[in-house]
């Protein structure tokens, strides 16, 4: 009996390759960080009362229709 072609012997035999999926190109994890990044910003902009306001939001003056 041949000792390297019995069935026990898996030294030859080819290994499967692993069952990982390809790694994201380059391009997709930075757009990634930069979203995450920029979701991070809102929320915590909007956790300081900062929003969305810009200079056209609350001025300071409150006019709850009131006459001069």
């Amino acid at each position: 009996m041949d000792i390297e072609k019995s069935p026990g012997n898996r030294e030859d035999a080819p290994t499967a390759p692993p069952l990982l999926p390809p790694a994201a190109p380059r391009w997709v994890k930075t757009f990634g960080i930069v979203a995450l990044v920029l979701v991070l910003l809102f929320v915590v902009m909007h956790l300081m009362g900062r929003g969305l306001s810009g200079h056209m939001g609350h001025s300071g003056v409150t006019n709850h229709g009131e006459q001069p």
